[in-house]
């Protein structure tokens, strides 16, 4: 999250890794990367356990994937993230 909230911010060292940083996994991020549209279609990693308790294989086969999925239509998977938390937002009314 440090990295991500850096790279926000306009840090040059960040924002030359920026593309590569991992979308930090919640629940929301789970439910909406799942849903087809506007979502991705990735589904939650095995098991449905919490995002909290996944291990590494999992963890990282879920970055893969929301990578790859993101790959054709955002600059990076974080491009993706930010704006399916302002679509949510916006969907219940709120502002960040």
């Amino acid at each position: 999250m440090t990295l991500k909230y850096l790279a926000v911010l306009g840090c040059p060292a960040v924002e030359k890794a920026y593309a590569y940083l991992h979308v930090p996994v919640d629940s929301i991020v789970f439910d909406v990367a799942q849903e087809p549209s506007p979502g991705l279609g990735v589904a939650r990693p095995p098991k449905q356990v919490a995002w909290s308790k996944l291990g590494e294989e999992d963890y990282l086969s879920y970055q893969k994937r929301l990578r790859e999925a993101t790959a054709e239509f955002y600059g990076s998977p974080l491009d993706w993230e930010a704006q399916a938390w302002a679509n949510r937002l916006h969907q219940k009314g709120e502002s960040a």
